[in-house]
């Protein structure tokens, strides 16, 4: 039977959850369950007054049933007697004075609470003492990380708030600048149906503007007391990001440490789960201990740390996870046990145990993300996303919270937070609210969800995680039509128009780089491509050629064109600058002329680089063969490989065969001999090169998964080369390749040899 829905609104008839509020008197989930004693009203967020003899006030109303207690009076027992509040004259009781200061401090938070909008889930029980602020009280005074909370005329501490602002001060604090009157009402609902997220973000996310004015009306700066974390000054890294005291992680007390129950972390609940997240800043040396300690207190077994440990030449965050050998933090002892690397992130197990019971260990999994610059949003959202959902497979109970933290725990942590909730409330309703999500996020800790940038950044997210087409498969489930291949090829081809290219290419397209291009419709971007520095007259930094990463490492590739007649000394600049030992070719797409490279014995010379073809062997394979160079520039020679692959001609859409490119990069997986760029080459620089990279990394992605989704590899990498898999003919392809048995073999080798 459905509980109590707010204008008797039917519930989800499969899960019982009311699709907006409860009626007065009951709370969520279900709206099932009376207030708690003490609490009532819409979402039982209002906190009872002082009614006679401490009796519980109607649930429903907030009316005491006896009438008010001592020193109170007015229908909800919440307007204090004046008379009562003063107290006896100076030099009166020291207990008139400690009344007088919980009333002060009952009213300040009163204030603050009352500046949150509601619109109550499982996580919005915060308690509000009085309703019965008026716009009177309000400071239209700015408020600034550099200034306090400015006073009204009768002393009282202003609620008002004040629109966030993109100007960053330094530590990543952000002003506020203009006073933004506080709305009496929730933030304004943009409730969008999933089906029509696609829709919306096709026609308004290149509009900026919009998304900076809805963020501009969501609550900023403190908006609760914290009261335990002012008086804990030392444990606080950034002026007034402190925790609130309602929602702050307390941990136990250790006998004469003051503070020693303070850490600067809060709770924040999920979207139907209690609690689900511990945001808190990151560890630093006065508070490293507690970080441990409240892992160990609050039983965490998933770390999600959103920083890299120093940023912009300033330390973000400390390694507090130590290494092989045990590394004491406090009370505990802290153990490196497993560490997995990535090009975006790293996965690591930690043995953690108390110095005193080394006996007793638990093992913690931390996830790194490592792509994610401060006070700014990750270039891939889809990286993003495949690291968010190896966390969603972790195991765990479900009581233990995931602790998630960056440098002050408050931008990029609130952001991941926001993901996963929103990722929860998508699939439960058919709708996100993500402004609503902010504004409660706002009302657990400070300033959720940083800057407009990292706002905007989450329908994006949101639009990867429930719309385009990414859940990673088996290689048993890669069968041709059965995964619906055409239809993820449909969707990946209408991405642009989602996400049009965000690229600069202004190296590119100067006078003196454009004849360096074969098709100015495919050219390198000046985030992603390769700068030389060799100084050789009549050249620049620039060359068509573009850094692609692989699953494992983030410079696993360069992809360039065959070079032209007057860019062959940038080839040869970039082969000994970037320390090139093997080059992948499809050589049978090109001409003679377009070749480039020497044959055996001979030797190419231009503006003082001489280049050498030292042997050509013989097949390596039935579709490839290996040759060898030595490249001679500035009196320094270096020495590298070629594999030439024979079984794509320029007349064949595609390689000879699944079976025949798989044989290849079993070879050049088995023959490379360092981490250095694997520089692979076709006429365009795209559509050949551009398949060897996508399967290489489908297959790392299987090899350490055990399942890969295709569309997401594309996608992710067609953010650098946007030409890759031009066809659904190489998108199936990549299908077949990893769909082959030989697949399985591909990643056992690969497991052996590295």
């Amino acid at each position: 039977m459905c509980g109590y829905c707010q204008n008797k609104v039917p519930c989800n008839k499969v899960s019982g959850v009311c699709p907006a509020e409860c009626e007065p008197g009951y709370k969520r989930t279900m709206c099932t369950d009376a207030c708690d004693n003490g609490w009532y009203g819409q979402g039982c967020i209002t906190q009872c007054g002082q009614c006679l003899n401490n009796a519980t006030c109607n649930k429903t109303s907030g009316m005491c049933p006896n009438g008010c207690a001592a020193g109170y009076k007015g229908s909800l027992c919440i307007d204090v007697i004046q008379s009562e509040l003063m107290g006896p004259a100076v030099g009166g009781s020291v207990g008139a004075f400690v009344v007088i200061a919980i009333v002060i401090v009952s009213i300040l938070a009163i204030r603050r609470r009352r500046s949150t909008p509601t619109k109550r889930h499982l996580f919005d029980d915060i308690p509000v003492a009085f309703q019965n602020v008026t716009d009177s009280n309000i400071d239209q005074t700015p408020t600034t990380s550099k200034t306090k909370l400015q006073k009204g005329q009768h002393g009282n501490i202003s609620n008002a708030v004040y629109a966030n602002t993109g100007s960053p001060e330094e530590d990543g604090l952000y002003y506020n600048s203009e006073p933004l009157h506080r709305e009496r009402k929730r933030t304004e609902i943009r409730l969008i149906a999933v089906d029509k997220l696609r829709e919306f973000v096709r026609d308004n996310y290149l509009n900026k503007t919009i998304f900076q004015q809805e963020f501009d009306k969501i609550p900023y700066g403190l908006q609760h007391p914290t009261i335990v974390a002012s008086a804990a000054t030392g444990k606080n890294r950034y002026k007034e990001m402190y925790a609130y005291d309602h929602s702050r992680v307390i941990l136990k007390r250790i006998a004469d440490e003051p503070h020693s129950d303070y850490i600067n972390a809060c709770h924040v609940d999920g979207y139907m789960e209690e609690k689900k997240y511990i945001a808190s800043q990151g560890p630093v040396n006065p508070m490293v201990g507690d970080f441990w300690r409240m892992m160990w207190e609050q039983d965490v077994c998933i770390i999600v740390m959103a920083t890299k440990l120093v940023e912009e030449g300033k330390m973000k965050c400390l390694k507090y996870w130590g290494k092989n050998k045990p590394i004491i933090h406090g009370n505990f002892a802290v153990t490196l046990s497993e560490e997995k690397c990535s090009s975006d992130y790293t996965i690591r197990t930690i043995t953690v145990h108390e110095k005193v019971k080394p006996h007793v260990s638990r093992n913690v999994t931390q996830f790194h993300y490592t792509a994610w610059p401060d006070k700014s949003v990750p270039t891939s959202s889809t990286s993003l996303v495949q690291f968010w959902r190896k966390i969603r497979c972790h195991k765990r109970e479900p009581k233990q919270p995931w602790l998630i933290h960056c440098s002050a725990g408050v931008g990029r942590t609130g952001t991941f937070i926001a993901m996963d909730y929103l990722y929860d409330q998508g699939k439960e309703t058919g709708n996100i609210d993500i402004p609503q999500c902010v504004t409660n996020l706002r009302a657990q800790r400070v300033n959720m969800v940083q800057t407009a940038s990292q706002y905007r950044y989450l329908y994006k997210l949101i639009l990867e995680m429930l719309v385009l087409p990414s859940e990673p498969v088996t290689t048993e489930q890669i069968s041709g039509e059965n995964i619906g291949l055409k239809e993820q090829f449909l969707d990946l081809s209408t991405d642009e128009s989602l996400f049009p290219d965000d690229n600069t290419y202004t190296s590119a397209t100067t006078n003196e780089n454009q004849s360096k291009n074969r098709s100015m419709d495919i050219l390198a971007a000046d985030n992603y491509r390769p700068y030389l520095s060799s100084h050789i007259p009549n050249t620049t930094d620039y060359i068509n050629a573009v850094i692609m990463p692989s699953f494992k490492l983030p410079t696993r590739f360069i992809i360039t064109q065959a070079p032209l007649e007057h860019s062959f000394v940038d080839f040869c600049r970039l082969i000994c600058e970037k320390e090139i030992e093997l080059i992948i070719s499809f050589d049978e797409s090109m001409s003679e002329e377009e070749k480039c490279l020497p044959g055996e014995n001979e030797t190419k010379s231009i503006s003082g680089i001489r280049l050498t073809g030292v042997s050509c062997e013989s097949k390596d394979g039935p579709e490839f063969y290996t040759r060898s160079f030595d490249l001679n520039l500035k009196q320094k020679t270096h020495r590298f490989s070629q594999i030439v692959y024979t079984g794509w001609s320029q007349t064949m859409k595609l390689p000879q065969s699944p079976r025949s490119f798989m044989d290849l990069l079993r070879h050049v997986r088995n023959v490379r001999r360092s981490e250095a760029p694997i520089l692979v080459q076709c006429l365009n620089g795209a559509d050949k090169s551009g398949l060897f990279v996508v399967i290489w990394t489908l297959l790392e992605h299987v090899e350490i998964d055990g399942e890969v989704s295709i569309p997401r590899v594309v996608r992710h990498l067609r953010l650098r080369r946007k030409q890759i898999i031009p066809t659904f003919d190489q998108f199936k392809f990549c299908a077949d390749c990893i769909a082959l048995d030989d697949a399985n073999t591909y990643a056992n080798v690969q497991k052996v040899s590295s």
